[in-house]
């Protein structure tokens, strides 16, 4: 007997301890084992995949070019591993973050579940890969349980031993999964995906929020301006909707966000009406984005980090989009005055963009830091 496993997905989902976990298993049964670990040096979301061999036999290489099963937790795993599976092997695919369209092989078996949103529903989508190994030891039957179990204590240490009654009910989940077809709804899966380049850690901060325009719409200053107020006014009402979901330290920088926002809608009513001939002048003070502010230091807060990391991730992704759009339309639009605010509305959000970012990273480092994954 001899199991070749990949698993794969993004840093911080856990696809290396959960391949170090299946190699403990293996050597606590008295297999023959080997692991292979291979990340980007990306720290924002890097690929992140590990080789895993367990046999009877001793293990000649420890790298996979054809694999008996196949354990993807993301897209771009999806995309790159799903044709290494032997014929007669197994493609296991995270359908909550992992969208396979009509793919289809009848030379392997599929097993679509949707791990994430299962251990979302458990309480912590870190959890994930523990959903994710429970469904491959109830397909493959190579491991006991309370093999897993000690090697989880192997991987972890004394200090995570707490979580073991929460990590044996998430494997139960996964098993579960398995055993009742249960593939997700097309309607849940959708839902759990809709974070615009984010990872989609907490789906109740999920934000519908989108920037697609013609861009025939510079050569009119007034469409311009009333499609920057919109996105203003959505941005707005995202922000307030994140505070009320936030506590503490968290809640008051998204509704200073939003108040700031505020500011710029104020700017471009008046652009709005400026254009439409309402108005004479278009009165302006420029300076209120150089005392702005969002973090000081590195905040305590007693939320989950991932329900705080998908809110900031939104957040970079809504800030990101406005600086190129406002951008675009400094470049694009003759209207001397459209064009001046445009600009300084770029600074206004490149800091906002910047402290986000710079915050969301630290936040990302410690999440990681759980996940037995950081930098070397």
């Amino acid at each position: 007997m001899e199991r070749r496993i990949l698993c794969a997905g993004f840093g911080g989902q856990g696809v290396l301890a959960m391949g170090q976990m299946m190699t403990y298993a293996g050597m606590v049964e008295g297999k023959e084992v080997s692991w292979l670990p291979s990340y980007g040096p990306e720290m924002r979301g890097g690929a992140a995949n590990c080789s895993v061999v367990i046999s009877d036999d001793a293990v000649g290489a420890p790298n996979i070019d054809i694999a008996t099963d196949v354990l993807v937790m993301n897209q771009p795993s999806f995309e790159k591993f799903k044709d290494i599976v032997a014929e007669g092997g197994n493609l296991f695919i995270n359908t909550s973050l992992v969208d396979s369209g009509d793919y289809t092989n009848d030379k392997i078996n599929i097993y679509k579940v949707p791990v994430s949103s299962t251990a979302q529903e458990l309480g912590n989508i870190k959890m994930a890969n523990m959903v994710m190994l429970g469904a491959f030891l109830e397909v493959t039957n190579l491991l006991e349980l309370d093999s897993i179990i000690e090697a989880f204590q192997k991987v972890f240490g004394d200090k995570k031993a707490h979580l073991i009654p929460k990590n044996k009910e998430a494997l139960n989940l996964g098993m579960d999964l398995i055993k009742n077809g249960d593939k997700g709804s097309d309607e849940e899966t959708t839902h759990y995906r809709k974070t615009p380049k984010a990872f989609a850690y907490d789906s109740e901060l999920n934000s519908d929020i989108t920037f697609e325009y013609d861009n025939q719409i510079f050569a009119d200053p007034l469409e311009t301006a009333k499609f920057a107020l919109s996105f203003e006014q959505n941005t707005i009402s995202y922000y307030n909707e994140v505070a009320e979901k936030l506590d503490d330290a968290y809640s008051e920088i998204f509704k200073s966000v939003a108040k700031q926002e505020e500011e710029h809608v104020a700017y471009l009513k008046e652009l709005v009406d400026s254009l439409e001939g309402n108005k004479s002048s278009f009165d302006k003070n420029f300076d209120a984005y150089e005392a702005t502010v969002i973090f000081t230091n590195k905040m305590d807060d007693d939320l989950d980090d991932e329900m705080i990391i998908t809110a900031l991730k939104n957040a970079m992704y809504i800030e990101s989009n406005a600086v190129q759009f406002y951008r675009e339309a400094s470049e694009k639009i003759e209207d001397p005055k459209s064009k001046e605010l445009y600009t300084e509305l770029i600074k206004w959000e490149e800091l906002h963009f910047d402290q986000i970012d710079d915050h969301t990273e630290l936040q990302q480092e410690e999440w990681w830091a759980d996940q037995s994954y950081s930098k070397f």
